[in-house]
């Protein structure tokens, strides 16, 4: 059972809040605000912009790009226990974009170990990085600012060792308390087309499924791989 990490969960671990943290983790509940799916909106509309244009919205700097490529998921192997996952804003060579709404300032999500995480997720999923560039829109005062983080490879070590050490707690305390057994394995049951033990999946909406442990998602390729085996809800 290999623990998969995002900077999301982690940071969530590290705050204290191991409740929320397990629950995001297995996503037993879905956490969102009205500003977070404000957030999401302006995320999708800039993707698309970006993607059509290769040039950012004015309220994210009109950056003009050279090949972006924007909404990046990847999971990374980082040994045998631990998986890194998440979603890049956007990448064009050798900068990772973050784009932030809100009233939290560009400076304080620097000051936080997230542009590391990415930096390790980018550089292990074959993407060159030397910086970071967080620009952020607060959109009840019509304002922007940006910050920049230089990717070196100090930050990328401390970034992972970082990662390493919040997974190991997390990990072994899902496992000391029997939680994967709980939470993402369906008791009782097999597959009935490889014999691998079920587990519970999450679609987008919060729907949950039933699949084959073996059915592993791709997000390079954007498809399945491995058994076939998944039961939707009826």
């Amino acid at each position: 059972m290999k623990f998969r990490a995002s900077y999301s969960v982690l940071s969530t671990w590290a705050s204290g809040d191991w409740e929320r943290a397990i629950k995001q983790y297995f996503k037993l509940e879905t956490f969102t605000s009205p500003a977070m799916e404000e957030g999401k909106r302006f995320h999708k509309l800039w993707a698309d912009q970006i993607t059509e244009f290769k040039e950012s919205p004015t309220e994210i700097g009109a950056i003009k790009f050279i090949n972006p490529i924007a909404e990046i998921k990847k999971t990374v192997s980082i040994n045998d226990w631990l998986d890194l996952v998440g979603v890049i804003d956007c990448y064009d060579k050798p900068i990772i974009y973050e784009w932030k709404t809100g009233k939290s300032s560009s400076e304080s999500y620097a000051s936080s170990p997230q542009a590391g995480v990415y930096g390790v997720l980018a550089t292990l999923a074959g993407l060159y990085v030397e910086k970071a560039e967080i620009h952020h829109y607060d959109q009840y005062l019509k304002k922007s600012d940006f910050s920049i983080v230089w990717v070196t490879d100090e930050m990328l070590k401390n970034s992972l060792n970082w990662v390493e050490t919040l997974a190991s707690e997390m990990h072994n305390y899902l496992n000391e308390n029997k939680l994967y057994d709980k939470y993402y394995y369906v008791e009782g049951r097999a597959c009935p087309t490889c014999k691998s033990r079920l587990v519970y999946g999450h679609k987008k909406d919060g729907e949950q499924f039933i699949k084959c442990e073996a059915n592993i998602y791709n997000f390079d390729t954007q498809k399945a791989e491995g058994c076939p085996f998944v039961e939707w809800p009826k």
